[in-house]
C-alpha cells in the first residue's frame, strides 16, 4: 500500500520557513488517500494545520488579508493532492504546485502554477477518462 501525504517541516537551511513536503507525517498538511498502490478519489485537508504553517509568514500589510491568504493556501494545498488524484500518480513534479515541497511564502504568493510537463500530464489523463456528453469541457490555462 502506497499513500501520498504532506507534513509540515522546516528547511535545514532556514528553520523558521515552514515547508510543505509530500510524504507521511504526524503534521500532515493534507492526504491523498490510495490503496494497493492505486490513488483514490478522496482527500483530507487539515484546515488548522495550514493556517499554523502559513502563520509566521504573514505579517505587516498581509495580516489584514490572512482569511484570503488561508484560503489562497488551502486552494494551493488541495490543488497539489488534487494533481495526485486526477494524474492518478504519486510522483511529484519538478516544480510549481506539483512539486515535492512548496514553502508558507509559496503557499500565499501572489502567482503560482503548474509546471507545463504536469499540466500536459493532467491533459492525458484527464482525455482517457470517459466523459458525458452533456459535459462542459474545461481548458487548463
Amino acid at each position: 500500500m502506497y499513500a501520498t501525504h504532506a507534513s509540515s517541516c522546516t528547511d535545514p537551511v532556514d528553520p523558521q520557513t515552514p515547508f510543505l513536503f509530500d510524504e507521511r507525517g504526524p503534521e500532515a498538511l493534507a492526504y491523498t488517500h490510495s490503496t494497493d498502490g492505486q490513488i483514490l478519489p478522496f482527500i483530507e485537508v487539515p484546515c488548522d494545520r495550514v493556517r499554523s504553517s502559513i502563520r509566521p509568514v504573514i505579517w505587516g500589510g498581509d495580516a489584514r488579508q490572512s482569511n484570503f491568504l488561508l484560503g489562497r493556501a488551502l486552494g494551493r494545498v488541495m490543488a497539489h493532492e488534487f494533481y495526485h488524484v486526477l494524474a492518478k500518480t504519486s510522483r511529484h513534479g519538478r516544480t510549481g504546485i506539483a512539486k515535492h515541497s512548496l514553502s508558507a511564502a509559496e503557499l500565499i504568493s501572489d502567482e503560482l502554477r503548474f509546471a507545463e510537463a504536469d499540466k500536459n500530464l493532467l491533459r492525458m489523463r484527464l482525455r482517457a477518462v470517459p466523459t458525458d456528453p452533456n459535459a462542459v469541457p474545461v481548458q487548463l490555462p
